[in-house]
């Protein structure tokens, strides 16, 4: 039974970390992160609790590390890019896992220069092409955050990243808007819906009010829908600049 709940859950729990790679730690006291936000869910009666935030690490690296965590399980990501204007490149993504004390490391190496990626865990190293504008599993939602933030409606929504020793895209449609409420305050929010295969169905809500961070994620597979809310938010006064920079 304690094998059956640790497969189960780290397929549920990683799933819903992929699915809401937006979210992070909060920063280091040494430095102030452009925004920080919280998330709360509820996963087969344990609340799910994620954080997430935005790190410069001088004037064009920065780190996007996100956390989550169940009474029984712990994921840690951190993704460090690089951005220079319109162009955003991925140096490095570390995943780290704890569920039942149970550990698993995994780590892309970005390599704009030869133009490949090299996935590693304990098991495998492998490397391959790196198709031009490819991102990591944490940073093609906020290109998309971004994005929407400087052209609105007429962003584009297909993202291209890399996940262990796969390349893949993701396609994004318009669903509409809808309120959502914070704190007592309400926004309106854009829907987003990620294309899937079968009877998935992942819808993405943001808030333009916000800099379009992500306010809900609900996700439907197998008669199963789980839900995940934004329930705290604060960003730097630069950080909508930074966001809008082309």
């Amino acid at each position: 039974m304690r094998g059956f709940l640790r497969l189960h859950l780290t397929r549920r729990l990683s799933g819903l970390i992929l699915l809401v790679p937006w979210l992070a730690s909060l920063a280091t006291a040494e430095t102030e992160p452009l925004f920080k936000a919280g998330y709360q869910g509820y996963y087969a009666g344990m609340t799910v609790s994620f954080t997430r935030s935005l790190v410069p690490l001088d004037q064009t690296r920065y780190q996007l590390i996100s956390k989550a965590s169940t009474l029984m399980a712990k994921i840690d990501e951190r993704s460090e890019f690089n951005r220079q204007g319109a162009v955003w490149s991925p140096i490095r993504y570390d995943y780290n896992r704890s569920i039942f004390g149970t550990q698993k490391r995994e780590s892309l190496q970005f390599d704009s220069a030869n133009k490949t990626v090299t996935y590693q865990d304990k098991k495998q190293r492998h490397t391959q092409a790196l198709p031009q504008g490819t991102l990591d599993p944490t940073l093609y939602p906020l290109v998309l955050q971004a994005k929407l933030a400087q052209l609105g409606k007429k962003a584009p929504l297909s993202y291209r990243f890399a996940r262990r020793t796969q390349i893949k895209d993701y396609q994004f449609t318009w669903v509409g808007e809808a309120p959502f409420v914070l704190q007592g305050k309400q926004y309106q929010a854009w829907v987003l819906r990620r294309q899937e295969v079968g009877d998935k169905q992942t819808e993405f809500w943001l808030i333009p009010d916000l800099d379009f961070t992500l306010a809900r994620l609900e996700h439907s597979e197998d008669g199963d829908t789980h839900r995940l809310d934004l329930v705290s938010y604060e960003a730097s006064p630069t950080f909508a600049r930074w966001l809008r920079n082309p």
